[in-house]
C-alpha cells in the first residue's frame, strides 16, 4: 500500500518529461507544409495545430487523408524518428480543384498503383508507387494521390499495376492495441518505468490507457514511440 502510494505521489508531483532530440520541428513549420500541400491538391486550408509544440526531427513529411473531404489530415514521418498525427482542417465546404489532364483530345484520370506487389500486413513508401494515366473513369474509393496511401498498412494482398481501394489499407498506427509499452515517468530527479498493455492504438502525441503489468492499474499517459508511452501531469 505505501509502495502504491508512493508512485502516486511521484506521478502528481511529475514535472513534463520532454524527449530530447538532437533537432526537432515546430508546429508552425508542420502547419505550413500542410496548407502548402493541401493547397497543391487544389484544396482550401485552415489547420489547427498548436505552433510552439515542438516534433522530432524529420528529413520529409508526407501528407494523406484521413477522411475523403480532406478535412483531416495524416502527417507522417519516416525517418529519423518514425512518427505520426492528425491534423484537423477546419473548413465549411472543403472544395478540390484538379480536374482530369487532357491528352491528344481525350481525357485521362491519373491514379496510383504499386511498382510490385504487396503482401498483407506492409507498409506502403513512397518508392513502392507511382502514378499512371488511365482513359477510362475512376472508380470511388481508389487512390489518385501518393498521400494517400504512403504510410498505410495493406490489409489484403495488392497487385502490381492495379488500382489500390483505399478501403483496403488501414492505418499504421505507431502503437497499436494490445502491444507492450513501457511507461515512463520522468521528473528532474527521479525515472520510474513499468512494463505495460497498451489498450488504445495511438500515434505520436496521443493520449492513451495503458494497463500495468505487475499491478493491474490503468494508466494515462502520451503515446513518445513505438514502444514508449510517457506522463504529462500538466497535459491531463
Amino acid at each position: 500500500m505505501k509502495t502504491k502510494f508512493k508512485l502516486y505521489s511521484l506521478l502528481i508531483s511529475a514535472l513534463i518529461f520532454q524527449p530530447l532530440f538532437s533537432e526537432e520541428i515546430s508546429g508552425e513549420f508542420i502547419k505550413d507544409s500542410a496548407k502548402k500541400w493541401l493547397n497543391n491538391h487544389g484544396f482550401e486550408e485552415n489547420i489547427s495545430l498548436l505552433s510552439e509544440i515542438k516534433y522530432p526531427k524529420c528529413n520529409k513529411l508526407v501528407f494523406s487523408t484521413v477522411s475523403l473531404n480532406y478535412t483531416l489530415i495524416k502527417v507522417f514521418c519516416e525517418k529519423p524518428n518514425k512518427w505520426s498525427i492528425i491534423l484537423r482542417n477546419k473548413i465549411l465546404k472543403p472544395k478540390k480543384i484538379k480536374k482530369a489532364q487532357k491528352f491528344n483530345n481525350r481525357y485521362k484520370n491519373e491514379v496510383i498503383v504499386l511498382k510490385n506487389d504487396l503482401d498483407k500486413g506492409s507498409v506502403v513508401s513512397p518508392d513502392d508507387i507511382k502514378e499512371i494515366f488511365v482513359n477510362t473513369s475512376i472508380n470511388k474509393g481508389i487512390a489518385i494521390s501518393k498521400n494517400d496511401v504512403i504510410g498505410k498498412k495493406i490489409k489484403n494482398k495488392i497487385l502490381a499495376n492495379k488500382g489500390i481501394y483505399l478501403k483496403n489499407l488501414e492505418k499504421n498506427w505507431m502503437i497499436e492495441k494490445n502491444s507492450k509499452v513501457i511507461f515512463e515517468n520522468s521528473s528532474e530527479f527521479i525515472k520510474i518505468k513499468v512494463d505495460g498493455i497498451a489498450l488504445e492504438n495511438g500515434d505520436f502525441n496521443d493520449k492513451i490507457k495503458v494497463k500495468n503489468i505487475s499491478s493491474g492499474e490503468i494508466l494515462t499517459g502520451f503515446v513518445n514511440n513505438n514502444k514508449k508511452v510517457i506522463f504529462r501531469p500538466k497535459q491531463f
